[in-house]
């Protein structure tokens, strides 16, 4: 994830949310369905990966760049449209004091299930969303949700 943080340089933590759209393979987003028994369990690392300190305060010893929190959800690329299409979404809290914060490393591990499938469909029609090569966004999205 790249980006400049924060605006200008500042002696106090300054904390921002940070949200992103999680790619799948070949930088598009996977699309996921609406299926009433599905559950999505997402593990998310996140590390620093550039950051950059200011002229004046080279050397400092209180100049602090972190990553606080981590997560992804699945949310409505539409908001206003809650049964609509929905894509996973990173959320992550990032503080900076001295410092200007540029990339972030992160990796998700998704697991989706399909639980008490006794609705008569198979779990492979239930999760064929995910095998589908065309339910996946390439360009197109609004800004990603936040929570």
């Amino acid at each position: 994830m790249i980006f400049d943080f924060p605006a200008a340089a500042s002696e106090e933590v300054v904390e921002e949310d940070v949200f992103s759209y999680i790619p799948y393979s070949g930088g598009e987003v996977q699309k996921f369905g609406t299926h009433p028994r599905m559950r999505v369990a997402a593990v998310v690392t996140a590390s620093l990966a550039s950051i950059s300190t200011p002229s004046e305060f080279f050397g400092s010893p209180k100049s602090i760049a972190a990553v606080d929190q981590m997560g992804a959800k699945v949310k409505p690329v539409f908001p206003e449209d809650d049964g609509g299409d929905r894509a996973l979404v990173l959320k992550l809290r990032i503080a900076a004091k001295n410092v200007f914060i540029h990339r972030i490393s992160y990796s998700v591990t998704v697991n989706t299930t399909i639980y008490r499938s006794d609705s008569g469909e198979t779990v492979t029609q239930a999760l064929g969303i995910f095998t589908n090569p065309s339910a996946r966004w390439s360009t197109g999205l609004p800004l990603p949700p936040t929570w």
